[in-house]
């Protein structure tokens, strides 16, 4: 069909079968997306759908965790160490759904909505112990271990092209979650992103 396009990534860092003695957890993952970009009037029409899961230990190994530190500016001043993953944002024991659809008109703007849907589990983070599947309960290395946060994003997004090298762009989120941090709470937010690129 002119203009769709699917995708898929699949991640494997750990595979055991039942047989294996002193076996580690399965640590694995994928992504499933798709896309379909169709003419409107002068410009073009977009929507984005992806699916993405990671098993609770994915990221995590003995010493050599896939985390990496980030130096960034903050708001106190001089800059601090930001822990990531190496690889999806969200790391290991996450299932997240996006939808996102906008307009654009090539030169000139850009608009469009997106909402996100991100389950999280409870009890996985950087911090987890790697350790063989012998010494963990049964549910520890099914999604999702504990009780999951959960969390939506709903937001609005553009881009204004001033000048050929000039763009500005902006963006509105609503945040909302569940069981933020595995307090039991429920949390919202409202954050803005606006800025401005050159191209030369």
């Amino acid at each position: 069909m002119p203009g769709f396009t699917i995708y898929c990534q699949l991640v494997m860092d750990e595979f055991n079968t039942t047989a294996e003695k002193g076996a580690y957890p399965k640590a694995m993952g994928e992504i499933l997306g798709s896309s379909y970009i169709r003419p409107l009037g002068k410009g073009y029409l977009a929507f984005y759908l992806e699916q993405a899961y990671t098993d609770p230990y994915l990221y995590l190994r003995d010493n050599v965790d896939f985390v990496i530190g980030q130096r960034r500016f903050s708001n106190n001043g001089g800059n601090i160490i930001h822990n990531d993953f190496l690889g999806f944002p969200y790391g290991g024991d996450a299932f997240i759904i996006s939808l996102e659809t906008e307009y654009i008109l090539p030169g000139q703007y850009s608009a469009g909505i997106k909402g996100t849907y991100i389950m999280h589990g409870g009890e996985t983070d950087m911090d987890t112990e790697w350790q063989p599947v012998s010494s963990l309960s049964p549910g520890d290395t099914i999604f999702p271990r504990g009780i999951p946060e959960h969390r939506m994003v709903i937001g609005i997004l553009g881009k204004w092209n001033i000048l050929t090298w000039l763009t500005f762009y902006g963006e509105v989120d609503g945040i909302f979650c569940w069981n933020y941090r595995k307090t039991g709470n429920t949390s919202q937010d409202f954050q803005t992103v606006i800025g401005m690129s050159l191209e030369f």
